[in-house]
């Protein structure tokens, strides 16, 4: 009997719909259609940018590009901020293939579409923030 009242509240708080995460849909644009695999991830601060397969996202997902748009959703994902990242990897490598000059060879863009000025975008102009509400994001691929 004593267990099942201190359980009681642990079992109601864990079901509670306030404790789910919200989603994030993300539609992707301009996709080159059935080449490679899209990896779409959602990043914090300390992940923004990291460039190698070792890094861990908080989540990715990799689709199968079939038409020009491509919708994806993360859930339950925290209030907070994030960005997403998105990699179209024709050579299905896990990795950005770059030129002689480091530029990408690979279509790629990232929340919000930020502007690409010395040093790649920021995380100020990539960030969105979710909160208890569903977020949608749009991503445009480009070769910049």
């Amino acid at each position: 009997m004593l267990l099942s009242v201190v359980l009681a509240p642990l079992v109601l708080f864990s079901a509670s719909p306030l404790l789910a995460g919200s989603r994030v849909a993300v539609t992707v644009n301009k996709v080159r259609p059935g080449k490679g695999m899209l990896h779409i991830t959602l990043v914090n601060k300390a992940q923004f940018l990291m460039r190698k397969k070792l890094k861990k996202p908080l989540q990715k997902g990799i689709v199968k590009p079939l038409g020009k748009s491509v919708q994806y959703e993360f859930k339950d994902v925290a209030p907070g901020d994030y960005a997403v990242q998105v990699l179209q990897d024709f050579d299905e490598d896990g990795y950005m293939t770059d030129n002689w000059l480091g530029l990408p060879k690979e279509p790629w863009g990232m929340s919000n579409n930020p502007p690409i000025g010395l040093g790649g975008p920021k995380w100020e102009r990539a960030k969105f923030t979710v909160t208890d509400n569903s977020e949608v994001v749009t991503v445009s691929l480009d070769l910049r």
